[in-house]
């Protein structure tokens, strides 16, 4: 996509918006390490591009984000401020990389899974980011699972043996 030439945000207008459209940014902007593990994963696996600026780039503003979490949740201007800077800083870092891998990977791909059943089930959806950190939770608990699994100690035969047949 074209990034904008612009974008106007009022901290007034911010600060005033639902609880949940503020932890959904939130939650969106803290999928960005869970991105990060898929996107590198992915150069690693892959041969994909990989370019370390997108990271370098958010680093201090998610940790401002982390500490300011009590004051983002009151809606406090200043650390409204530091969330909507994250999130700029989040659209910049897609234009660096050429993609959105540095702050969407599988959590966004579960969140835009459920947006789409419920979208054909006739169900409405819930605010993307709050999915997303949804989303974040569950990839991030399979990475670690992943991190600290042995292949060497996984019994391929009986896994073979106790899967369901197809039919």
């Amino acid at each position: 996509a074209t990034p904008p030439f612009a974008v106007v945000a009022d901290l007034d207008v911010l600060c005033s918006a639902p609880a949940d459209m503020i932890a959904a940014g939130l939650a969106d902007l803290q999928a960005r390490r869970c991105a990060a593990s898929d996107w590198r994963l992915s150069s690693m696996l892959h041969d994909e591009y990989f370019c370390i600026l997108p990271f370098e780039m958010m680093r201090d503003t998610e940790a401002r984000c982390q500490e300011q979490a009590a004051g983002i949740k009151r809606a406090e201007p200043e650390a409204v401020e530091t969330l909507t800077a994250g999130l700029l800083l989040s659209g910049f870092s897609m234009v660096v990389a050429g993609s959105s891998a540095p702050v969407s990977g599988g959590e966004h791909l579960l969140s835009h899974f459920w947006e789409m059943t419920r979208y054909a089930a006739g169900r409405p959806t819930l605010l993307h980011g709050l999915q997303v950190g949804i989303g974040t939770l569950l990839a991030t608990t399979l990475h670690q699972r992943l991190r600290d699994w042995d292949p060497a100690s996984f019994d391929w035969g009986r896994r073979r043996r106790t899967y369901p047949s197809w039919e």
